[in-house]
């Protein structure tokens, strides 16, 4: 059981924090408890509401300190995912890529950086598909590292960007 304050990692909003615990009547008439939370990163004002009994197929926990730490570590031993068009085209949404462990979705992330980054030497860019899948794979992973290593979005993005293209 999750607390008020306590963050929780969403299966498709991503980072939140439980911001309040409380009963409400459901549709039926049946009084049910449910988490209220409040999205870390949304750019949108958005409270997600999730049953109490639903919460283990909705929520997970957010990376340690010890985790994020590894994970980090990691990065530039990681071999890069290469993913083909089909691939991309099913983990386009944020609930798709959750299902992923955090080091599949590192890997996904270095491939497709690597990716944008030798397509931007030739003033290209990534198609749309590819780079709607890197930016939620990021919101996924780059929110948790933030959180667990005490840094900004801005800086964990750097973090990973240096390590991944440094080789």
């Amino acid at each position: 059981m999750y607390n008020v304050d306590d963050h929780v990692f969403h299966h498709s909003e991503g980072l939140c924090r439980v911001v309040e615990i409380r009963e409400m009547h459901r549709p039926n008439g049946e009084l049910a408890t449910y988490y209220i939370l409040s999205p870390l990163y949304s750019a949108l004002d958005t409270t997600v509401m999730v049953p109490l009994r639903s919460a283990d197929a909705l929520l997970r926990d957010p990376l340690s300190k010890a985790e994020a730490d590894v994970m980090i570590k990691q990065i530039e031993d990681l071999a890069p995912l290469e993913l083909s068009q089909k691939e991309i085209r099913t983990l386009q949404t944020l609930s798709e890529l959750s299902s992923l462990d955090h080091s599949e979705i590192i890997r996904v992330i270095k491939g497709l950086i690597i990716r944008e980054n030798k397509l931007a030497k030739g003033r290209k860019s990534l198609p749309i598909t590819q780079k709607r899948v890197l930016r939620s794979a990021e919101k996924l992973i780059y929110d948790q590292l933030a959180v667990a290593l005490s840094l900004t979005r801005d800086e964990v993005e750097e973090k990973v960007y240096a390590l991944i293209l440094e080789k």
